[in-house]
């Protein structure tokens, strides 16, 4: 228990950007997750199960990126409407623009390929490119100034 409490307790005295490393495989886990169960499993449309699980993924995120990732100690509907705000824009916008345009092309490019393999592909890469514009605009939220 003493080396749990000691990386823990060592972490969170440590670097955000570490912490948000970890804690966003963690988010990106349960976004892509549900993104797959929604759009493979359910089959429902790609764009509409990565608004299902962003903003569900969005609600989980805040709490630990408030409180673990930044130490921030703001509360309250202006911090989570600015956390928001800034995953909204790179999770249901610029995420389900790539994952349009990457299913798009799949399709026309790869047309026996599984939705089972290219849904979940695309939404990784579309994660990729959110999480640098996330952590951005984290910063400068979460950032006492």
């Amino acid at each position: 228990m003493d080396f749990f409490s000691s990386f823990f307790k060592k972490l969170k005295s440590g670097s955000s950007f570490w912490r948000y490393l970890i804690v966003g495989v963690g988010t990106s886990g349960l976004d892509l997750s549900l993104f797959t169960l929604f759009s493979v499993v359910f089959e429902i449309n790609e764009v509409i199960s990565n608004i299902f699980s962003t903003i569900i993924t969005v609600c989980v995120s805040y709490l630990i990126n408030r409180s673990f990732v930044f130490n921030s100690q703001k509360t309250g509907w202006a911090s989570f409407f600015s956390f928001a705000g800034v995953t909204l824009i790179t999770g249901l916008i610029i995420q389900s623009f790539i994952i349009w345009t990457l299913i798009s092309f799949a399709s026309y490019a790869l047309p026996s390929l599984s939705p089972a393999i290219v849904n979940p592909a695309v939404k990784i890469c579309a994660m990729g490119v959110g999480a640098i514009c996330n952590y951005l605009g984290y910063r400068f939220i979460f950032t006492e100034k």
